[in-house]
């Protein structure tokens, strides 16, 4: 097992999807387990609340792996065995959001060209703080809705 870093306590805080369920993604990518890395993880850890609000489109998948997973970079052929999507439909959404610079090229590897999601693109930013206050407004309101032991008399 790899020595945790500060890094990969980051990924592992992260991970947690809007149903607190684990991401079971962060291993591979972070090292922490080798056999896991030929399959698909990010397709088998539920809905994010940006799927949930805006639905299932491809652009909005792939940037929902990348908003996910924001210290990571993909591949478009990981991308789409990760998102179970064609390979074409991952080159052709990507051409889009490369385009508009909401990802942009992390390095090469090889043939291989490996992407990463503009942090400071202001369309990522607004779809960020989106989902942070969506998120915190619906924690407030299930806090609100179950009343503790020790108000109850």
């Amino acid at each position: 097992m790899a020595a945790l870093t500060w890094s990969s306590l980051m990924v592992i805080v992260q991970s947690w999807n809007v149903r607190g369920e684990k991401n079971k993604y962060f291993a591979v990518q972070s090292g922490l387990s080798t056999e896991m890395a030929h399959q698909p993880r990010y397709k088998d850890t539920g809905d994010s609340l940006l799927l949930k609000a805006f639905g299932y489109s491809p652009k909005l998948r792939i940037m929902d792996i990348f908003l996910t997973n924001p210290h990571f970079d993909f591949a478009k052929e990981e991308l789409a065995r990760e998102l179970g999507m064609s390979t074409q439909t991952v080159y052709k959404n990507m051409k889009d959001l490369e385009e508009l610079g909401v990802v942009r090229i992390s390095r090469k590897v090889g043939k291989a060209t490996i992407y990463r999601i503009d942090r400071n693109h202001p369309l990522v930013k607004t779809l960020n703080e989106s989902v942070d206050e969506t998120s915190f407004l619906i924690g407030k309101r299930q806090q609100e809705q179950t009343v503790p032991a020790s108000t109850v008399t």
